[in-house]
């Protein structure tokens, strides 16, 4: 394990309830990152939240522009066979929220550690507690 590796796992815990909402998610889903690949696959994994997303992970290290730019959330609609209008981006930057909003896609914004105001001025709905998730989602 590199030292990044060891610094993340003394402090990274999942977001509270998160298991819980992917082991019900019936919808495609995937993450789509302004990370890159070994960063999604050490903080998914040591959160053990990697197997939830197998072939699912989207950098925008493989897209020409990053957030705010829309590219990452179109190329991962496009590699998920799934129209942009026919997703949904789960945020918690203002940045992703832009970016979710300009690619077409319905913005919901978790607000537990990021003012909720923040995401709400780039377009994003508010939620604070990721159980409510599957219930925005229907």
């Amino acid at each position: 394990m590199d030292r990044t590796a060891i610094a993340l796992n003394k402090n990274l815990k999942p977001v509270d309830g998160i298991k819980e909402v992917l082991d019900e998610l019936e919808i495609p889903h995937c993450v789509a990152s302004s990370g890159d690949h070994k960063k999604m696959q050490t903080t998914l994994g040591i959160t053990n939240l990697l197997s939830y997303f197998e072939g699912k992970l989207f950098s925008v290290t493989e897209v020409e522009r990053g957030k705010p730019y829309p590219d990452v959330f179109l190329y991962a609609a496009e590699r998920m066979g799934v129209e942009p209008a026919k997703c949904v981006v789960v945020e918690d930057t203002p940045i992703g929220a832009r970016a979710g909003v300009a690619a077409g896609m319905k913005v919901f914004g978790y607000a537990k550690l990021m003012p909720a105001h923040k995401l709400e001025q780039e377009g994003a709905i508010i939620f604070r507690d990721m159980r409510q998730l599957p219930y925005l989602l229907k």
